[in-house]
């Protein structure tokens, strides 16, 4: 039988929501003004730029990977793993002296992004009641709501007791975030965890050739494309 936790959302979807908000609680007090942090360790305009655009670079190839492995290993193991490099990668940037000893942090902050694709596998296979897409908006919610008030008070911390003191802050956000997703269970929603097709391993049309029916993600994915890059060009 299902588990459930209230109003038919599922009992571990109700824990991705409680730590995808602590995340953004965290994330959101130093992410927005980490340019200036990256600033007031030495860097220039270009060197901020080619900090963020590892960062970027980072992700984009750290995706791929991630879901393969979440395909191997299960999504609830990807998902722990995520966070905890994720929360490393922030305590190394705010032992940070100079910009060369911010780059550290900023590429393990950013290749934890492998375990955003297994956090909607997982979803998926914890829902409850609910349809599938009204449960992955409730719980991508919880990441929303995070961001509410964090810069706000990111930006006061910084104001009044400097960048690093912002930095430390928010691991304390990100470390309840992965108290919370080490409890969440392999047997989501009270049964066995099973992924549906896909399996192991990439389409054979990415690369075999027949790239028709990939046409509508190729599309969509160069609109995503370039929404992103107008919204971090500034």
């Amino acid at each position: 039988m299902r588990r459930e936790c209230l109003f038919g959302f599922g009992r571990d979807n109700c824990l991705v929501a409680v730590a995808l908000f602590l995340w953004a609680s965290g994330e959101g007090m130093f992410l927005y003004i980490q340019p200036l942090y990256i600033a007031q360790l030495g860097a220039g305009p270009v060197q901020i730029g080619s900090v963020l655009a590892l960062d970027g670079a980072v992700r984009a190839v750290s995706f791929i990977p991630g879901g393969m492995l979440a395909d191997r290993i299960g999504p609830r193991r990807v998902i722990q793993m995520g966070w905890l490099v994720g929360l490393a990668a922030v305590a190394l940037m705010s032992m940070a002296r100079d910009w060369w000893g911010f780059i550290p942090g900023v590429a393990l902050y950013a290749l934890s992004a492998f375990c955003i694709p297994a956090v909607s596998s997982y979803v998926a296979a914890a829902r409850g009641k609910l349809p599938l897409e009204r449960e992955l908006t409730l719980v991508f919610a919880g990441y929303a709501a995070g961001n509410i008030a964090s810069p706000a008070v990111g930006g006061w911390l910084a104001g009044m007791w400097g960048m690093r003191a912002t930095y430390m802050a928010a691991c304390g956000f990100l470390l309840m975030s992965c108290l919370v997703v080490m409890r969440l269970t392999d047997c989501a929603a009270g049964e066995p965890f099973a992924l549906e097709a896909g399996r192991a391993g990439l389409p054979r049309s990415l690369f075999g050739g027949w790239w028709m029916p990939l046409r509508p993600l190729a599309a969509y994915s160069g609109l995503i494309f370039l929404i992103f890059l107008s919204m971090y060009l500034g």
